[in-house]
């Protein structure tokens, strides 16, 4: 029995820059789901990594025990 996912919040892309930290706290903290809308639109979403890693595994059709995907490494900013 699969259980379903949290009603998202939705926000503006404003409310976003504004609130990032706080927003990225009950994300992994609360594990709660948000859309970010830009101009009454949806255009991404933030979700807790492990939901993110569930997702992939579907799209692909693969086991939904399996190991996620590594995440890509982070180059290093120049300056």
């Amino acid at each position: 029995m699969s259980v379903a996912p949290p009603e998202p919040h939705t926000i503006t892309a404003t409310a976003m820059q504004q609130k990032s930290g706080q927003i990225l706290r009950q994300v992994a903290q609360h594990h709660r789901h948000f859309v970010v809308e830009r101009a009454g639109y949806p255009v991404a979403a933030i979700v807790p990594l492990e939901d993110y890693h569930r997702y992939i595994q579907s799209a692909k059709g693969g086991d939904h025990g399996a190991d996620p995907t590594p995440l890509p490494e982070r180059e290093t900013p120049r300056g």
